[in-house]
């Protein structure tokens, strides 16, 4: 079921990229236990769609439960910058 709906959201990207589905596409991701691919879809996101702080933010959390501290600081202060300035 989780490949049929990775599927449908990597369609749905062909069609008309929105930040949402990358969202949803990398939760998919995650819940096949594919967390790098789930960061490499969210930044593929944020190639699209600039400065977008959810997709940041998604990226921080992921780093965040694979305890990559590095990486956190790095995505939750760009996260933090991004809101701020909107």
């Amino acid at each position: 079921m989780c490949r049929d709906s990775e599927k449908q959201y990597l369609l749905s990207l062909e069609i008309q990229p929105m930040v949402d589905t990358y969202l949803y596409l990398s939760k998919v991701h995650l819940r096949l236990d594919q967390p790098l691919l789930s960061i490499t879809k969210l930044q593929e996101g944020l190639a699209k769609f600039p400065l977008e702080p959810c997709l940041v933010q998604a990226i921080a959390r992921i780093h965040e439960v694979c305890l990559n501290k590095n990486k956190i600081l790095f995505f939750s202060s760009n996260s933090f910058l991004f809101i701020g300035s909107s």
